[in-house]
């Protein structure tokens, strides 16, 4: 009983304003013990469930027995570990385009407009990666059961591609392999190395990138020196590829593409074709589906935490699909 002491004095001293409103002690030898389902059967620490918060804490090695188990299960609160966040904000149910500022991830977004409306159910159609700016489709409420329709649609890209060096991670953030050629490519060469890549085509995504390579994210194996070569090709549609501008060695490209496209792996392999460097410079998302960038909001311009949000200021989110159009593909990086 000393030890059960310990561990709930353990747990209520890091978090005194949640107490644990019941416990059942299981104590098993290590390895021959099947946790409950309300623990994750990896866990092989001593650990109590707090409730209400729904997840588990651990009491240091030395306050338990050697070779022992020590699980202090909530009799009331949520049923599984690591629940969403209550909506607090019901009356929310909308779609909110926020114009994504330079250096912040989708996550932060979703979090910072989670914080300023006190507390609604918010999730994104799409990721941008920090480096990238513009739509951002944020949904809030019953609108996040649209999300996967928002992902299926098409996408529209204002990019800017160095045509001078190759990056380990294909755009500004990596470390830059200067390239040597003959000459610059005329616009000619170029329009006819950006239709090539026009259509339903395989696409190695970048080695710096979410998807998932033998059960691991290829970032992670990059960063380990463990990733041989670049992730598995992936069938992807890119529907045009229009040159804006042109000034040595600056492209600026008009794409309109499906789900799962990685600008950055294009501009990559539009070096590689044009015999130059490729790696993404700038990267602005001006459509997704119906939503434009003159429909975006800025973060900052957001209503704050003490400021009435109402649901007028909500865009309409599409009707649910159940099987949404094109290639069956990750949501894109970018």
């Amino acid at each position: 009983m000393e030890l059960i002491g310990n561990a709930l004095g353990t747990a209520t001293k890091k978090r005194p304003s949640h107490a644990v409103k019941g416990v059942c002690f299981v104590e098993a030898e290590r390895g021959g013990f099947e946790p409950p389902s309300r623990v994750t059967p990896t866990t092989r620490i001593p650990a109590v469930l707090l409730q209400p918060l729904g997840h588990l804490s651990v009491i240091p090695p030395k306050r338990a027995k050697e070779n022992t188990l020590i699980l202090i299960a909530c009799q009331e609160g949520p049923p599984g570990v690591g629940r969403s966040p209550k909506n607090h904000r019901p009356d929310l149910n909308g779609v909110l385009v926020v114009d994504k500022p330079l250096g912040l991830s989708s996550a932060a977004v979703c979090n910072a407009v989670r914080r300023r409306s006190g507390g609604a159910k918010v999730g994104h159609a799409g990721t941008l990666d920090p480096l990238a700016t513009g739509v951002l489709v944020v949904c809030l409420g019953k609108a996040t059961k649209s999300i996967a329709t928002i992902q299926a649609s098409a996408k529209r890209y204002t990019a800017e591609v160095d045509l001078s060096a190759f990056t380990t991670t294909d755009d500004a953030e990596g470390e830059r392999e200067e390239i040597e050629t003959l000459g610059p490519p005329t616009a000619e060469s170029l329009n006819s190395a950006c239709a090539r890549f026009v259509g339903c085509i395989e696409q190695h995504p970048p080695m710096f990138s979410a998807v998932h390579v033998a059960g691991r994210r290829a970032y992670d194996l990059a960063r380990r020196g463990e990733l041989a070569g670049r992730p598995p090709a992936k069938t992807v549609r890119i529907d045009s590829i229009d040159v804006v501008s042109y000034e040595w060695p600056i492209v600026t490209l008009d794409v309109r593409c499906g789900k799962g496209v990685y600008i950055r792996s294009l501009a990559r392999d539009l070096g590689e074709s044009l015999g130059t460097g490729g790696s993404l410079r700038s990267l602005v998302r001006t459509a997704v589906g119906e939503y434009r960038i003159a429909d975006a909001v800025p973060l900052d311009d957001l209503p704050g935490a003490s400021e009435e949000w109402t649901p007028g200021m909500l865009l309409a989110a599409p009707a649910m699909s159940a099987e949404p159009s094109g290639p069956a593909q990750p949501p894109g990086r970018e």
